[in-house]
């Protein structure tokens, strides 16, 4: 029985809070991807370091290394490895909506930054955008060491992905379902010789996708043969690095194999959420009960760490509540956040404590909400 052998792109989660973990992870498992998860950055960066991944991404306001870092400290690693070592495509998100962290992401080589809460549509489309920009290579071939190497030298190219099939009709299959750059097609596959595959691939496929035959051997004459069954071109065996890299760039998808591609920072829509009534905000309102227990959590730790002169969480709650209050339609929260953080600044603890009753008057307003 043949089995095809394409696994579906790979992302690294990276997030320390569980409710903004386990929303993202449902969400990206449920668009195709396998999805593991770091709790840190430097869990983050261990698994970068051991894997390979399709997409990190990495919450920019996790403490002691923040997604910014993670970026920095990968690309690091990814310029001393060289060519041994692919570009990772990276997405942050983050709750700081100042241009100062946008331009700090940008000189980190991030692809894109999202907003807190992050939505669904938006972390898919992000997703999509940086991982369906590769060039996808279609492998028909029942030799399972010389599709291993193929899948090698592909891999030399960090925006490649391979899907390995062993026949004719599996291959049919995979190109009635997505997006193919190029297929190598082996001269003779499991049920039909290689130019009947071609034939088969031909009536399915857009008519300028490029069909290359890997024959053991040949002359003119079967390269003639070839292209008048629907190949593009020929290559023969023994198969070389240089050949399969050459034909890589040759059919590169959207120019997907440059060397290190620098995006854009992307701004998604910000703003209050709650009253909106787009379709997407379901997304914010099922993650507020969890944002308001964080929020009460934070409240107390904050206010018991200013009962013995401790300010150092006034500084970082209110950091984060400046940025994400607003986006769960809470304004008065971002407020009172930005105050909070300046009065840890200046260890002003009266300050502190007085922008503490604020948000709990915020948080009885959003309870109220629920």
């Amino acid at each position: 029985m043949s089995q095809a052998r394409g696994v579906p792109p790979r992302i690294l989660l990276v997030a320390h809070e569980e409710a903004a973990r386990s929303f993202m992870q449902e969400v990206l498992r449920g668009a195709g991807y396998q999805v593991e998860l770091a709790r840190d950055g430097f869990e983050a960066i261990v698994l970068a370091v051991e894997y390979r991944y399709d997409l990190i991404v990495c919450d920019v306001d996790m403490p002691q290394l923040g997604g910014i870092e993670v970026a920095q400290e990968i690309r690091n690693i990814e310029q001393r490895a060289g060519a041994s070592r692919c570009r990772t495509a990276i997405v942050g998100f983050t709750a700081d909506g100042r241009s100062e962290t946008y331009a700090r992401a940008l000189d980190a080589d991030v692809d894109a930054l999202l907003e807190k809460p992050v939505r669904s549509q938006e972390l898919i489309k992000n997703a999509r955008d940086v991982i369906d920009d590769r060039t996808t290579v279609l492998v028909v071939d029942a030799d399972h060491e010389r599709t291993q190497t193929i899948e090698r030298w592909c891999g030399v190219f960090a925006k490649t992905r391979t899907i390995v099939v062993t026949c004719a009709a599996d291959a049919c299959s995979r190109l009635r379902r997505e997006r193919v750059d190029i297929a190598l097609v082996q001269g003779i596959t499991e049920g039909i010789n290689g130019q009947g595959a071609a034939r088969l691939l031909r009536a399915v496929s857009p008519p300028a996708l490029p069909i290359i035959a890997l024959l053991e051997g040949g002359d003119d004459v079967a390269r003639l043969r070839c292209i008048s069954s629907g190949f593009t071109d020929c290559i023969t065996e023994p198969l070389a690095k240089h050949v399969i890299v050459a034909l890589l760039q040759g059919h590169a998808h959207r120019g997907s194999l440059r060397k290190s591609p620098r995006r854009a920072v992307s701004r998604p829509w910000s703003g209050a959420v709650i009253a909106t009534g787009r379709d997407d905000d379901d997304d914010v309102r099922a993650l507020l009960p969890q944002f308001l227990s964080n929020l009460a959590r934070d409240i107390e730790t904050v206010r018991g760490d200013l009962a013995t002169g401790l300010v150092e969480s006034s500084v970082r709650v209110g950091h984060n509540l400046k940025g994400t209050g607003s986006s769960y339609g809470f304004p008065g929260i971002s407020t009172a956040g930005a105050r909070l953080e300046d009065a840890g600044y200046r260890a002003d603890v009266p300050g502190a404590i007085a922008c503490i009753d604020a948000l709990v008057f915020e948080l009885e307003q959003g309870l109220s909400t629920l």
